[in-house]
């Protein structure tokens, strides 16, 4: 039943990132300069490469519209690009999503929130840091 829902949920994901993708490319011209990008670096130690199958790296707005098609998480990529039409005002979230919602099994992580007016030719950089249990768990107990 799990490989079911697993399946399903990848199908969901291209399905909308076919979607989005149809209607970002109508906003985005051949001009760079009219293009913004979102450059989103993931933070990844070598004892959290596991946690990468399934889980795909997301920019969404401040009510949870992907600006661009998801990018699958991999364990040797560290840097992914996002781009859209600018100049936009408003909220961008990076984020690490298992497909449906944001991922939150054994692993922790923060999503990246900018707000502010977005340009076009200019790139703004998010950041994910990954931790794995045991950092979570010395964390709360420093806590």
């Amino acid at each position: 039943m799990k490989t079911i829902a697993k399946i399903l949920i990848v199908i969901s994901i291209f399905m909308l990132s076919s979607q989005v993708n149809a209607k970002s490319g109508q906003g985005l011209t051949s001009s760079s300069s009219n293009t913004i990008t979102y450059k989103v670096m993931v933070h990844l130690d070598k004892h959290n490469l596991s946690f990468v199958c399934g889980v795909f790296v997301v920019i969404t707005d401040e009510n949870g519209r992907m600006i661009a098609p998801p990018q699958q998480l991999k364990p040797r990529d560290s840097e992914y690009d996002f781009k859209e039409a600018g100049p936009v005002k408003g909220t961008r979230i990076a984020q690490l999503s298992n497909g449906l919602r944001p991922h939150t099994d054994l692993y922790m992580f923060n999503p990246d929130v900018h707000t502010g007016l977005f340009l076009g030719g200019e790139s703004y950089l998010f950041n994910l840091y990954v931790s794995t249990p045991a950092v979570r768990e010395m964390k709360a107990e420093i806590e």
